[in-house]
């Protein structure tokens, strides 16, 4: 009998000591909480933080970084034939100039097989074509400029063609460099535009040209 009460005895002594161990639990409002449901029910703003959405950052291009439009691109189709400079004619060189401030410019790389007697050099007739070329697409860009309108404003089309054109070679032309071509307007006479020229490579002059471009008539 005794050894029982001391076992009842010593196993309540275990549960107290067991329950003044664990923490206590805080007390839940359930009167709050039932309000709060409500409130969020009814439209009410609950005391809950305001969750602000997403928004995708996205880049639109600036006006300023559109590619501009070359002036042999403006020019109809039955001027865009030239072996040099014409977008329509598939076998050629392709050449596209541009405004650059006052003046004009293009850029062109001379491939291999335009090589001159001397090897890694171009041929003459290439140096000339591209001052050719760039030289009365840049006429046509100074009239347009003179008279106020835009190349492809979609009215009748001044197309230039070379009446003259003197080239002075000045040093050997490099195949395989970047060539820049440059013009530069020398005057207006009516249907008569002089333009000066130049062809440099890695800085370095090694054509210049001076043309006189005739406006076309049909």
């Amino acid at each position: 009998m005794k050894r029982k009460v001391f076992l009842n005895l010593l196993c309540l002594s275990i549960i107290i000591l067991t329950t003044a161990c664990i923490p206590s639990t805080p007390a839940v409002d359930l009167t709050a909480t039932q309000d709060a449901l409500n409130n969020s029910a009814t439209g009410t703003a609950a005391a809950f933080p305001t969750v602000t959405p997403f928004v995708p950052i996205t880049n639109t291009p600036s006006p300023e970084s559109t590619v501009p439009t070359a002036f042999q691109d403006c020019y109809p189709d039955r001027f865009s034939h030239c072996y040099g400079c014409g977008k329509s004619n598939p076998h050629g060189h392709h050449l596209k100039s541009y405004w650059d401030g006052e003046e004009t410019i293009a850029r062109f790389t001379v491939r291999p097989e335009y090589s001159g007697g001397v090897p890694d050099h171009a041929f003459g007739g290439m140096v000339a074509s591209l001052l050719d070329c760039h030289g009365t697409a840049s006429a046509a860009a100074f009239a347009y400029r003179a008279a106020g309108r835009e190349m492809d404003d979609g009215r009748e089309f001044m197309r230039f063609v070379t009446a003259s054109l003197q080239v002075d070679f000045l040093r050997p032309t490099p195949i395989g460099v970047e060539l820049v071509i440059t013009g530069r307007l020398g005057g207006i006479d009516g249907r008569k535009v002089q333009v000066s020229l130049s062809l440099a490579a890695a800085g370095q002059v090694c054509a210049r040209g001076e043309m006189l471009a005739v406006r076309f008539r049909e």
